[in-house]
C-alpha cells in the first residue's frame, strides 16, 4: 500500500468536501497528534458530519469498497450536520467528543461550524452531561443485548426446522417449532431447549430493566448457543 489510510481518505473525500460535508476528523492512532504510533494492522477511525441536503449512502459504499479493497479496518461515525449539534448540546459523549477535537486531525472543516461546535462544547459541565452519556449508552447496550436474542433466535430456528426436514422429509411450520419447544419436559442442552430458553428470555427482557446480571445471563447463553452450533 504506497498511500496511508489517512491519504486515501483525504483523495476519497475531495470532490465531496466543499459541495456536502461540514467536518472530517481523523483521530486514533492514524492521527499525527496520537500518542500511539500506528502499526500496518491498525485500524483508522475518523467522523464525518455531512450538510443537511446531503445523502451519504454513495460516498459511505465508496469508502467501504477502497478501504476494503486496500484491505485497511476503519470506523467511521457519520452524522447529519443537525443531528450532531443535537447531540453536542445534550451532552452526549462529552469526553470522547472533547478527546477527539483535542488529539484528532482535521483534514477538512467549515469554520464557522466548527466554531458553533466548539463553543457549545466549552458551555457544558463534564459532570451533568455525564447523564446523558450514560443513558446512552445504557440504551445501546439494551438494544444490543436484544439483537443478540433476536439473532440466536433465528439462526437457531432455522437450524431446528432444516434438521427436522432433513429428518422427516416435512418443513416444519414456525409455530409448530414455537410449540415443540414450550412442550419440552426436560432442558438439555439441545437446539430445541436453547431455542425455547431464548425465546423465554426474550420475553422477559422486553418488559424488565435490564441490568448487569441480565447482560452476563445474555452473553452466556450465547456462549452456550455458538458451542453448541459449531461442536
Amino acid at each position: 500500500m504506497s498511500e496511508s489510510p489517512k491519504q486515501i481518505l483525504v483523495n476519497l473525500l475531495k470532490y465531496e468536501l466543499k459541495h456536502f460535508l461540514k467536518l472530517v476528523v481523523v483521530y486514533g492512532s492514524q492521527s499525527s497528534k496520537s500518542l500511539i504510533a500506528p502499526t500496518p494492522e491498525s485500524d483508522i477511525d475518523f467522523l464525518i458530519i455531512y450538510k443537511k441536503n446531503f445523502n451519504p449512502t454513495r460516498l459511505n459504499k465508496l469508502i467501504d469498497i477502497e478501504f476494503k479493497k486496500e484491505k485497511i479496518r476503519y470506523d467511521c461515525s457519520w452524522y447529519e450536520e443537525n443531528d450532531y449539534l443535537s447531540i453536542i448540546r445534550q451532552g452526549i459523549d462529552y469526553l470522547f467528543w472533547i478527546n477527539i477535537f483535542n488529539t484528532g486531525d482535521i483534514l477538512y472543516t467549515d469554520d464557522e461550524y466548527l466554531n458553533c461546535i466548539k463553543k457549545e462544547l466549552s458551555t457544558l459541565n463534564p459532570y451533568i452531561a455525564l447523564t446523558p452519556s450514560l443513558c446512552s449508552r445504557y440504551n445501546e447496550i439494551f438494544e444490543s443485548t436484544m439483537d443478540i436474542l433476536r439473532d440466536l433466535h433465528t439462526i437457531l430456528s432455522y437450524i431446528i426446522i432444516t434438521e427436522y426436514w432433513i429428518s422427516n422429509n416435512e418443513v416444519l411450520d414456525y409455530w409448530d417449532l414455537v410449540k415443540m419447544s414450550k412442550q419440552l419436559t426436560e432442558l438439555k442442552n439441545s437446539n430445541l431447549s436453547l431455542f425455547s430458553e431464548i425465546d423465554r428470555a426474550y420475553q422477559e427482557l422486553k418488559y424488565t430493566q435490564l441490568d448487569s446480571e441480565k447482560c452476563m445471563y445474555v452473553l452466556e447463553l450465547s456462549t452456550k448457543t455458538i458451542k453448541n452450533i459449531i461442536k
